[in-house]
């Protein structure tokens, strides 16, 4: 992902979280791109993001139909969470070498 891809994945979510997006023509001169381009970034925020974003025909502007706000940044993942995920390395202070009672060769 491209530093201006995630700008512009921000700017949506603070327009989409105060309801000041307009209509999708006004949307996307907001964000100074496409009106294609805005339904693809839309597609991703419901598709990758999980994101409940619906269009408000009555208020005339995109919204979040459930209060919430999206993401993007680093989080430190806790031990167990490292210990438990797939292809992560801890050290941590584990000495795997003192733990080994008996070392086979196959």
């Amino acid at each position: 992902m491209t530093n201006n891809y995630l700008n512009t994945l921000k700017r949506m979510n603070g327009l989409i979280r105060r309801q000041a997006t307009g209509s999708p023509k006004e949307f996307a001169r907001k964000l100074d791109i496409s009106e294609s381009s805005l339904y693809n970034y839309i597609k991703k925020l419901r598709e990758d993001f999980n994101a409940p974003v619906i269009f408000d025909f009555h208020r005339e502007t995109y919204r979040y139909e459930e209060h919430g706000s999206l993401v993007i940044g680093f989080r430190k993942l806790t031990t167990e969470e490292v210990m438990t995920s797939s292809g992560g390395y801890y050290s941590g202070g584990y000495n795997f070498f003192e733990n080994i009672s008996t070392l086979q060769i196959i």
